[in-house]
């Protein structure tokens, strides 16, 4: 009787452990990353993605490409090119990412590859907006870095998605806009460091975000710890985090009603910064939310200069920065005085987060060694919120800006952002010649991340060497009763 009840036992267990192992690897596929497996330039074929050239001829970079090879070259900086690559995320958003080369273009392999990451409604062009002798991602591709350049989804680049196009369908606007930064770090950042590393065959990256590519880096880090791993440090320009202290009081006014506002904008089927109905659209920096009634929040967010606008008559192209998803997010955060993930309502969250609010990101989880620099009197960032920030973290400094008249934009557009920012990474970087090199741990840590990867496949076979063993020891356990029973009957015939 034990013996059959151990043989069920067994019959029931073995089924769930597949359906856990197969809704793991279910939920794997939603959460993992997608990039082009060749490592180069993949061909471009069908309608969606057809090039739109003079979305390339704005700002820093002008249409010199070759199709063969994706250059383009660098305006005003002869000799520097920039190699296209096209990152696919697994939500189908194609992502222009570049690499920096000479016009020879070997690249130094030795030196770690670094990531510039750019904020709210920009590109990778305000890398390149500042004199020679100011830019950060010159500087560093002299000193012989690997220099890569993000373009985060919906942005002036990335206008192509494998199934949305908002440019033709109105019925897709929606679906392709539907993101806030939270997707921008899990999915896009996500997906364009595995593809470097991949390309480069390094084990870790340096990472560099303003603003915007700060908070990303957070969100990522925290609900997909695994990246930790990935990035050899961090240097966070001004991340929007944590909001308890943010100081624009006129910005805090305008997030307290946020929600009204995110309302009417999808009603009004806007979801775009610089929403157009035509090609012909002409923008003033201040119809960025597409009513004048908000006028006042594009004139807070200074949205002229982030995005390098003209006061009047910009064209669509120019006015290009993707969705009003992460600004109505942080909006959220500074009206909740948190960090926390996108808040969807009540009956939402609950499905969601299986509770009433969205959780916090637990900063605790994000390991990786990282300076958060801040200038003392930023509008959109507290020091308060930044201490606060760097205290939760496994392994965070942070280091004021000397210059008390620094601002957000001075530190990818400021005239002296290399004395009071940029020098004092690049000799921290220039101190650690071994920063992504492999240590001697990197056997164990390599084996861990085996073992992480496949962890239901090792817990299926656990769990079915204990079922077997369980079955071996009822089988042990009916002989001893029945040796036991022998024994009592050979005493009564005795």
């Amino acid at each position: 009787m034990l013996l059959k009840f151990c043989v069920v036992i067994l019959l029931i267990l073995f089924p769930k452990i597949i359906l856990l192992c197969d809704a793991d690897e279910a939920r794997g596929k939603d959460d993992t990353t997608c990039v082009g497996n060749s490592g180069i330039p993949f061909k471009i074929n069908t309608r969606r993605f057809k090039r739109h050239d003079n979305l390339v001829s704005l700002n820093a970079t002008s249409v010199r490409t070759n199709s063969s090879s994706n250059k383009i070259e660098l305006r005003g900086f002869k000799g520097r090119f920039l190699n296209e690559y096209f990152v696919i995320t697994c939500d189908g958003h194609v992502l222009s990412t570049f690499r920096m080369v000479f016009e020879h273009p070997e690249v130094n392999t030795e030196k770690c590859p670094v990531l510039l990451v750019h904020g709210l409604f920009q590109s990778s062009d305000t890398f390149f907006e500042q004199d020679k002798d100011q830019s950060l991602a010159l500087k560093l591709q002299n000193l012989g870095y690997d220099v890569w350049l993000a373009n985060t989804r919906a942005s002036k680049y990335n206008r192509v998605h494998l199934l949305y196009e908002p440019e033709i369908n109105v019925n897709d606007v929606n679906r392709y806009f539907s993101y806030s930064y939270e997707e921008i770090g899990t999915l896009d950042i996500a997906a364009t460091v595995d593809f470097i590393l991949s390309v480069t065959t390094h084990k870790k990256l340096i990472y560099i975000g303003h603003s915007l590519g700060g908070t990303s880096f957070l969100a990522l880090n925290s609900l997909k710890p695994d990246y930790n791993s990935k990035f050899a440090t961090a240097y966070l320009f001004a991340p929007l985090g944590y909001h308890r202290y943010f100081p624009n009081d006129i910005l805090k006014a305008e997030a307290n009603r946020s929600d009204d506002i995110f309302k009417t904008s999808v009603e009004e089927g806007i979801r775009e910064i610089f929403p157009y109905k035509d090609d012909d659209a002409r923008f003033s920096p201040e119809d960025c939310l597409g009513n004048k009634s908000y006028s006042n929040i594009c004139n807070q967010l200074n949205i002229q200069t982030v995005m390098g606008l003209k006061t009047v008559n910009n064209n669509v192209d120019e006015t290009r920065g993707g969705s009003l998803g992460p600004l109505f997010h942080l909006a959220q955060n500074v009206k909740s005085g948190t960090f926390r993930r996108w808040d969807s309502g009540e009956f939402i969250n609950l499905k969601k987060y299986r509770n009433s609010t969205p959780p916090n990101y637990d900063l605790g989880l994000v390991t990786v060694p990282t300076k958060i620099i801040y200038a003392p009197n930023d509008e959109f960032v507290s020091p308060k919120d930044i201490a606060n920030m760097a205290s939760q973290m496994g392994n965070a400094e942070a280091i004021e800006v000397k210059k008390t008249s620094f601002k957000h934009e001075d530190f990818i557009m400021g005239p002296d952002a290399m004395e009071n920012v940029y020098a004092g990474i690049i000799d921290e970087l220039e101190r650690s010649p071994n920063l992504c090199k492999e240590d001697n741990s990197s056997f164990s840590s390599d084996l861990l991340a085996i073992l992480m990867e496949y962890k239901w496949a090792w817990i299926s076979i656990l769990l079915i060497i204990l079922a077997i063993a369980v079955v071996c020891l009822c089988a042990c356990n009916k002989k001893e009763h029945e040796r036991h029973h022998c024994r009592v009957h050979l005493r009564h015939a005795l």
